[in-house]
């Protein structure tokens, strides 16, 4: 049995009781997955990323469309963005964001799924997640889901070659630096021009610090408080115990694969880190699955790769001296 895990299940549970919270179950919830998927060996990941995909976005779409023509219950909204009305549709969900963050996770498992025409597959990703755009205007989710599928697109196979060994370590640093930042705005100078561009969020974060500040436990009065983003929320709603547990879980992700991941797969964690700056996604398991069974996903692992590299050489020079 490893310390580390030990620590974070033993952390997960003393957050829990001492908090008086039977919600941040969560926590632990999440530390199983990670260590299921990753001690699992005889686990095809491809498959259950391939048929995960194909079941979600038939759901999806369902919902979609019972959305669209007002079947089910109607959630759109209007906000004031800058100096405009903006008109947002939920299309079945029961908020635009939550549209965008459910297409989110399917989107990132079909990028995890290998296929045979890879740049067909983000090319598709890329328009379909425009489309959506178009009645959502969703921001975050939306670029970052443009940028991968951008990247991916230029990479196309390559996406799924693994990444240095530094690179990995680098990734578990992102939730890190994004919890600082997100801290940080708590103390910086007011800026209107900014706070209208991300629709008065800065000053009201500011207003939830200056009357509750930081504490060790959960503060109820900020639990069911408005929060666009997840660090925030976690170490402002929830408390720093259980911030430090979400950390440390995230941190752990890139750290316990035991080979370096692709890079497809660094990417859509880098991804779910930086929708955490702005939704409070960082508990979404419809996003975390996907991630992290790309990150242990043994078919992206340099050893299998020289493994099948072999057998293809042992074949040919097989046939040859046969010949």
């Amino acid at each position: 049995v490893e310390y580390s895990t030990v620590f974070l299940v033993l952390l997960s549970f003393l957050t829990i009781i001492v908090n008086q919270a039977p919600y941040m179950i969560s926590g632990t919830m999440m530390i199983i997955i990670i260590t299921s998927v990753r001690h699992d060996e005889d686990l095809d990941i491809q498959y259950v990323l391939r048929y995960s995909a194909v079941a979600l976005s038939i759901l999806f779409s369902g919902i979609l469309v019972l959305g669209y023509f007002n079947i089910l219950p109607n959630h759109d909204i209007s906000i004031w963005r800058i100096d405009h009305l903006v008109y947002r549709r939920a299309l079945g969900f029961t908020h635009p964001n939550s549209t965008t963050l459910s297409w989110c996770g399917i989107s990132m498992t079909w990028m995890l799924t290998k296929v045979k025409y890879e740049r067909l597959k983000f090319m598709i990703l890329l328009l379909l997640t425009l489309g959506l755009y178009h009645f959502t205007y969703s921001r975050t989710s939306t670029y970052v889901i443009i940028a991968i599928t951008a990247t991916s697109f230029i990479y196309g196979d390559k996406i799924f070659r693994p990444v240095s060994r530094h690179v990995r370590y680098m990734s578990a640093l992102i939730p890190v630096i994004l919890l600082i930042v997100s801290i940080a705005v708590l103390f910086l100078p007011y800026n209107s021009r900014i706070d209208a561009l991300l629709s008065g969020r800065i000053a009201l974060y500011q207003q939830y610090y200056q009357s509750s500040g930081f504490s060790l436990l959960r503060d109820s009065e900020l639990e069911n408080s408005m929060f666009d983003n997840g660090y925030l929320q976690s170490i402002l709603a929830k408390g720093i115990l259980f911030a430090g547990e979400l950390m440390a879980i995230y941190i752990v992700i890139p750290l316990w694969v035991k080979k370096n991941p692709s890079r497809i797969s660094i990417l859509t964690f880098s991804a779910l880190c930086l929708i955490g700056f702005t939704e409070t996604a960082l508990q979404h398991f419809d996003i975390l699955i996907p991630v992290v069974l790309g990150i242990y996903d043994s078919v992206f692992l340099p050893n299998q790769v020289n493994e099948s590299r072999a057998i293809s050489r042992y074949s040919r020079d097989g046939q040859t001296s046969r010949l």
